[in-house]
């Protein structure tokens, strides 16, 4: 009977990860360190992975009535704070890529 290489590959690739999992159990009888010590050295250094999951949101801060009432303050005080706030109006980088982008669609117009 041929034995064939793809086979030999995938019976290897079959007890690997056992063999991997063998070594791990062995890995706190060579560091000298009971189970316990070494529980409690894992367990100090995972993180929680639902702070690192994609998509988590933390909560958003909340101001204290006292900020408000400074930033209330701080507006009416200085009308110029309107035109830092992000959204307001285009800069003049924004308007640079409109006009490229509208002479490129008139030039594919054009041809």
């Amino acid at each position: 009977m041929k034995i064939h290489l793809h086979a030999v590959v995938f019976t290897l690739a079959l007890f690997a990860p056992v063999a991997a999992a063998h070594r791990a159990e062995d890995a706190g009888a060579r560091t000298g360190m009971s189970s316990a010590e070494s529980a409690d050295l894992r367990a100090r250094f995972d993180q929680d992975l639902s702070s690192l999951r994609a998509g988590g949101v933390d909560a958003p801060s909340v101001f204290r009535e006292d900020e408000r009432a400074e930033l209330t303050a701080a507006s009416a005080r200085s009308a110029d704070l309107a035109n830092l706030r992000a959204g307001d109006c285009l800069t003049d980088h924004e308007w640079t890529l409109i006009l490229i982008g509208a002479a490129i669609v008139l030039l594919i117009i054009l041809i």
